[in-house]
C-alpha cells in the first residue's frame, strides 16, 4: 500500500494507475474502492466529503457458494405445483 495522500491531489491518480491496482478513499469515517475516476462519484450514504486516498491492491474476487438447487427442481416436487401456484 502507499502513502496517504490528500484528496486535493485526486486528479493525480490518472498518473498512479496500474493494473492490479484501485484506489481506497477515504473520508474519516467511510471508505471506498475505487477505480481512478474525475469526478469521483461517491455513494449516496457519504456523509462527508472525501479528505485522502491511497493506492492499494485491488482484492481477490470472491466466489460464493454454489446457488442450492431449488425444492421446485426437486423431481418428487415438481409435478405438485401448478400455475396457480405462481399467480
Amino acid at each position: 500500500m502507499s502513502e496517504w495522500i490528500d484528496f486535493e491531489r485526486w486528479p493525480d491518480c490518472r498518473s498512479m494507475e496500474r493494473p492490479g491496482i484501485v484506489f481506497e478513499v477515504t473520508n474519516g469515517d467511510q471508505t471506498l474502492l475505487t477505480d481512478c475516476a474525475i469526478p469521483l462519484p461517491l455513494p449516496s450514504d457519504w456523509k462527508a466529503q472525501p479528505v485522502r486516498f491511497r493506492a492499494v491492491p485491488q482484492p481477490r474476487p470472491r466466489h460464493s457458494s454454489p446457488i442450492p438447487k431449488l425444492w421446485i427442481d426437486s423431481p418428487r416436487n415438481s409435478d405438485t405445483l401448478t400455475a396457480a401456484h405462481f399467480r
